[in-house]
């Protein structure tokens, strides 16, 4: 992962390992959150701070993905092992809990009015808020 100041220059600020897929990146209130597919069985979420420290947030997911914040602050990650996907939401140290399933899920946004915004590889989809 790599900073660029304000001059324009870039500097390394942390090291991660390669994915084959893209790393997604979702900014929180104490960091930047990364999910990076990787060949393993299973992935980690990692936590890079303003100082370039990485640290581990949860590693039991196969293929995370998406990744992004609900207005309330709550970390979702969408899952997409071997074609069964869903979306994961990481809440104070609880186990994630699966909160929309579909096929072929790779994307996360939250949008206006706290509406879900879910992507598979061909469409996207709005899921809104509950009242």
């Amino acid at each position: 992962m790599f900073e660029v100041g304000k001059s324009g220059q870039a500097r390394t600020l942390a090291t991660l390992p390669s994915s084959i897929a893209a790393f997604h990146l979702a900014l929180g209130a104490d960091g930047l959150y990364v999910t990076a597919p990787t060949f393993s069985a299973r992935d980690v979420i990692y936590r890079i701070t303003l100082d370039g420290a990485v640290s581990v947030v949860y590693s039991g997911f196969g293929r995370p993905q998406g990744i992004a914040f609900s207005p309330d602050g709550t970390l979702h990650v969408v899952e997409a092992l071997a074609g069964a996907s869903g979306v994961y939401r990481l809440a104070g140290g609880e186990p994630p809990e699966l909160i929309v399933a579909g096929p072929k899920l790779v994307g996360l946004a939250f949008g206006a009015g706290r509406d879900m915004i879910v992507c598979s590889s061909d469409t996207a989809y709005r899921i809104p808020a509950a009242n």
